[in-house]
């Protein structure tokens, strides 16, 4: 879904077209739509150069290899920040549960 938003300030890209143009991945129409428009408009250029940095910093970080043990181990640290910050604390059937498996973990 490539929104043809207007290609003049103060009008934005969308946020599919601003991680398409870092990525590089807007067809070749759409990509010359998009350059304009970050020629003319500040905030939008300095978002896709964020996002740019950001996609060179983490292909140049060395891989880390993330098994289900580990991501599980990792499961009772992230629920902890979760209980932290919200608002209302996870329902004692799910903090509780074995049976809930670590995002990302396979089950076996």
């Amino acid at each position: 879904m490539n929104d043809m938003t207007p290609m003049n300030p103060p009008h934005h890209l969308s946020e599919e077209d601003r991680h398409a143009a870092a990525d590089g991945t807007l067809d070749p129409e759409r990509a010359r739509d998009v350059a304009a428009h970050l020629d003319e408009c500040e905030p939008c250029a300095t978002d896709v150069g964020r996002l740019r940095a950001l996609m060179r910093h983490l292909d140049d970080a060395p891989p880390v290899a993330r098994t289900a043990d580990s991501l599980a181990a990792m499961w009772p640290e992230i629920r902890s920040r979760i209980e932290e910050r919200k608002i209302l604390p996870l329902a004692p059937s799910v903090a509780a549960s074995d049976d809930v498996a670590a995002p990302g973990a396979v089950a076996g």
